[in-house]
């Protein structure tokens, strides 16, 4: 078990808004708790499921990840 109130690093979360495994409300229920987190992005990515990384849509995501690290 882990309190996202206590995570003082910067943090990403992406879901793919058809993830029911780990849904896009779970997801900003995390996001909203980020309180210590110097710099926090939360992410929907359409079409997407839970493996988003092995679906068409893992661009999108590689997009994303590669635009917060510039950040």
């Amino acid at each position: 078990w882990y309190e996202p109130e206590l995570i003082q690093a910067p943090t990403l979360i992406v879901v793919g808004d058809l993830d029911i495994e780990t849904t896009p409300e779970q997801g900003r229920i995390v996001f909203s708790r980020l309180s210590q987190a110097p710099s926090r992005q939360f992410t929907l990515i359409g079409g997407g499921t839970h493996s988003l990384l092995l679906e068409n849509r893992r661009f999108q995501l590689f997009d994303v990840v590669r635009q917060y690290l510039r950040a």
